[in-house]
């Protein structure tokens, strides 16, 4: 592996040396943007708690499922369930703008906080998988905070898969949380005919929280989806929608028909301070998606992960072993009594 930093307070010109960082995540995609003849990792950090505000499109790359794209927060700079003004993050507005933006195979993004401040026009979101990916491909989102467009604009979303024709999309881990719940508007999006992996995440806001369309596949395991303006979990066309242990503040986490499964799945879960810590400050970046307590209906009533990596994981969205004593939650935190801050030596992928 090798490591490139970034640190958006650096001065510009670096050379993603430790002591040259790049300042901006998209100055070292444009930089290390070739064939790849080993892992590639982007450590990204803030040393004087500022925010880098210019979206990546990560594009023309030779990535291969060998030698893959990695981009993550640095230790003390990881995503949690509220945003952290003080760490790494990403804040992009304008038209048609996204955080990152994956247009090459074989790319993992984890630990990263994403949001869009202000946006225009159509097509607005945090984390997103681009077309023109090869039906092998593999993009992981691993332990991310999205917070989506406050404008009513078309198409406005937190993660977006778009790659065409085929491959898979895993979340793990993810919280996604959208204001408006207007027509068009979703928290989490398939399109096409991928297949979108969400274990233990949660998906807030949008027309719908989460949606499966066109041909595609989505598979929700222990997701919370809530505060939708038409439907919390929407399957449409011939796409196909698994639901095992879920819940939704609505009643369509247990709908099944055709091309719609559920299993073991909670109903009208209330969006509120019984389920989750303070979802609904407001101030949105006051708002903290930890679960509120051992009497949240979320507590317990999860199931074990299942799947290959990256969806046999052991930890939360901070780190905390998951499990223990065979008890699994539904969200992004197994909650434990008087949770310490995120463990700033955590890294998701075991290699590390």
């Amino acid at each position: 592996m090798i490591t490139y930093y970034v640190d958006c307070d650096a001065a510009g010109g670096g050379d993603g040396s430790v002591g040259s960082p790049y300042d901006a995540l998209s100055a070292a995609e444009a930089a290390q943007n070739g064939t790849f003849t080993d892992v590639i990792r982007f450590l990204c950090s803030a040393s004087a708690g500022g925010k880098d505000t210019v979206g990546t499109f990560v594009w023309g790359g030779d990535q291969t499922a060998a030698y893959y794209l990695l981009i993550q927060a640095a230790d003390g700079h990881r995503a949690s369930e509220a945003w952290n003004p003080n760490i790494y993050g990403i804040e992009i507005s304008g038209s048609a703008v996204n955080c990152i933006s994956i247009g090459d195979d074989y790319c993992r993004v984890d630990g990263i906080q994403g949001r869009v401040t202000a946006s225009t026009g159509n097509y607005n979101g945090c984390f997103v998988t681009s077309t023109n990916q090869s039906a092998t491909n593999r993009v992981d989102f691993t332990n991310l905070l999205a917070l989506g467009p406050v404008s009513d604009n078309t198409y406005s979303f937190t993660c977006y898969n778009n790659a065409d024709p085929d491959g898979v999309m895993n979340l793990v881990n993810c919280v996604g949380r959208i204001v408006t719940t207007t027509d068009s508007n979703r928290a989490c999006v398939s399109s096409s005919g991928t297949t979108l992996n969400l274990y233990n995440c949660i998906f807030i806001g949008g027309q719908s929280a989460v949606e499966s369309r066109a041909v595609g596949v989505v598979n929700c395991r222990n997701v919370y989806a809530a505060g939708s303006g038409n439907e919390a979990f929407y399957r449409r066309d011939t796409a196909t929608l698994n639901k095992v242990n879920c819940a939704s503040s609505d009643g369509t986490a247990d709908d099944t028909d055709a091309y719609t499964t559920a299993s073991n799945c909670l109903v009208n879960v209330p969006l509120d301070a019984t389920t989750l810590l303070d979802p609904l400050n407001a101030t949105v970046l006051s708002r903290d998606y930890h679960l509120a307590g051992v009497d949240s209906d979320l507590y317990g009533a999860g199931v074990a992960p299942g799947g290959s990596d990256p969806l046999n994981y052991t930890t939360d969205i901070d780190g905390d072993t998951i499990g223990v004593g065979g008890r699994y939650d539904i969200g992004v935190d197994w909650y434990s009594t008087g949770e310490a801050p995120p463990d700033s030596n955590f890294f998701f992928y075991s290699y590390f």
